[in-house]
């Protein structure tokens, strides 16, 4: 592996469009649907020297259309694993039935991949998730990310445990930097907070200058468009949409405008509308409600068959290189 930061999404997309990235490995995500400025991306995974593999459950997946090899991996019911949050917590899901056919978890394909690839065995012996487990707790143990005390077995009993946890009779940390609940902070540290990770033991908080979106509005594009999700779709609804009551729930994507940017376009409730930005035009009905305010105009991006994203540009955060998926200029017409 390279010691040097690779490429953030956006920019892992625009070299395999140039060519400098040749081979990729899509591991159950579906990024010929969800990146932003999609016609660029398709452009991309099209590149005759380019060579993508797809590790992806659901056949229907707008990103298969681009794939040179497909591998089933076993689905979330048919694989153990451990499985973390934003909470920190980590909890074990075991393994409901059996995977169907040649399909296995994603985590053996992996390793072979690697040992085929001429990675030293020794450094991906690993014969199932519990051994990659394993390895993540022997080597997170006696650091401030300690998973050691949550091993299999916990997990199968405990209702998930949150790090630090450095022994297996330590209950977990609930209240990171706090005296007395954290075991990284000392029990007799004379502060009850204790940002250990600095070496003043305080925390870091900065602002940074406020900075607008990179596409605004102007006289041509007069409207914000954002992208949302609706209650009944997950994501892009390669499970949600076999749902035959979720479907029905919502079955297409649409344009939610204000009653007044409607009044002044003489768009109706149901109306088909064109949407319009400097990358690409789509068809949508209307709703017209005031669940958007006056100016900006919404549009779910679960539906396969109206891929939103194609409208958006792919301006990234320069931080966190998160794209600029909720603004850029548009306009809306009575189609």
């Amino acid at each position: 592996m390279s010691p040097e930061p690779g490429y953030h999404t956006v920019a892992l997309f625009e070299a395999l469009g140039r060519g400098d990235v040749k081979c990729m490995i899509i591991c159950e995500t579906n990024p010929a649907h969800t990146l932003p400025n999609l016609n660029k991306v398709h452009k991309a995974m099209s590149h005759p020297e380019s060579f993508i593999v797809c590790i992806e459950a659901f056949p229907d997946a707008v990103t298969l259309e681009y794939a040179d090899l497909v591998l089933p991996p076993a689905f979330w019911c048919e694989r153990d694993g451990v499985y973390g949050c934003g909470e920190r917590r980590y909890s074990l899901i075991e393994k409901a039935v059996e995977p169907p056919g040649q399909c296995r978890p994603t985590v053996n394909t992996l390793v072979e991949f690697a040992k085929r690839a001429g990675v030293d065995p020794k450094l991906v012996n690993f014969s199932n998730a519990e051994d990659v487990w394993n390895e993540w707790r022997m080597v997170s143990k006696g650091t401030t990310y300690d998973f050691w005390g949550m091993t299999r077995d916990r997990l199968r009993k405990e209702s998930g445990l949150i790090w630090p946890c450095p022994s297996e009779d330590h209950p977990g940390t609930s209240l990171r930097y706090v005296r007395g609940q954290d075991p990284c902070v000392p029990a007799d540290h004379p502060d009850r907070f204790f940002f250990y990770g600095k070496p003043d033991g305080r925390a870091v908080i900065w602002m940074r200058p406020a900075k607008g979106a990179a596409e605004e509005p102007d006289a041509d594009y007069p409207l914000y468009l954002t992208s949302m999700r609706v209650i009944d779709h997950w994501h892009t609804a390669t499970m949600t949409g076999k749902v035959p009551e979720l479907q029905k729930a919502n079955p297409i994507a649409f344009v939610e405008i204000n009653e007044e940017d409607a009044a002044k376009a003489g768009i109706r409730h149901g109306d088909s509308v064109i949407v319009e930005t400097r990358r690409d035009v789509m068809e949508l009905p209307a709703r017209v409600s005031d669940v958007c305010r006056p100016g900006l105009i919404a549009v779910p991006f679960f539906d396969p068959k109206k891929l939103v994203n194609k409208l958006f540009l792919d301006a990234t955060d320069p931080v966190s290189r998160e794209p600029e998926y909720k603004i850029c200029a548009a306009r809306v017409r009575k189609a």
